[in-house]
């Protein structure tokens, strides 16, 4: 037993070290306007940045209102009808289907979790609030984007990452993300 777990963290290393070949960026631009892929041909694995997006929550109507002019019935808190997991769908679906016409992949993760990202001709990002029932502020971040890779190192409940697209799923904390046929 002992053994198989020594060889699960040795495989799991040397993966981690082939995925994080570049040096990983600590600041995450947190929003980016609709329009055309970047045309960044350098991708670099970038950390997510936990404690920055949660420590500000003063005026969460204002961050919603401030983002990507989704819909109020897509990004309302309407906690009698819908929990958190199905919120997080319902605004990717969205974004996915409605916004982009199902084009780009489109990944949505809680911000408090640590991840790494590499992502390629990313075409809109923002983050999200969601307020839970007894108040909990958690901030989504979602974007869309040609191709790329994410390891979740954090949860990877429903209620934490969210993604649609092209994609392969090399272990259950990583997504592969192809460019889609337009």
């Amino acid at each position: 037993m002992v053994f198989t777990w020594l060889l699960i963290i040795s495989a799991f290393g040397i993966a981690a070290a082939i995925i994080f070949r570049s040096k990983p960026q600590l600041e995450v631009a947190h929003q980016k306007t609709q329009g055309e892929p970047s045309s960044s041909s350098e991708s670099t694995f970038e950390k997510s940045n936990a404690t920055a997006s949660n420590n500000n929550a003063n005026n969460e109507k204002e961050k919603n209102q401030m983002n990507p002019h989704l819909p109020d019935h897509i990004t309302a808190w309407d906690h009698d009808t819908i929990e958190r997991g199905r919120w997080c769908e319902r605004v990717l679906e969205h974004i996915y289907q409605e916004r982009h016409d199902g084009r780009y992949n489109v990944l949505g993760i809680n911000t408090a979790l640590e991840y790494y990202v590499n992502l390629d001709g990313i075409v809109e990002e923002f983050e999200l609030l969601y307020k839970s029932k007894k108040g909990r502020l958690v901030y989504y971040r979602y974007v869309v984007f040609e191709k790329g890779e994410v390891l979740n190192l954090g949860d990877g409940g429903g209620i934490n990452w969210v993604w649609s697209g092209t994609y392969t799923r090399p272990g259950v904390d990583m997504i592969s993300f192809q460019k889609r046929d337009k």
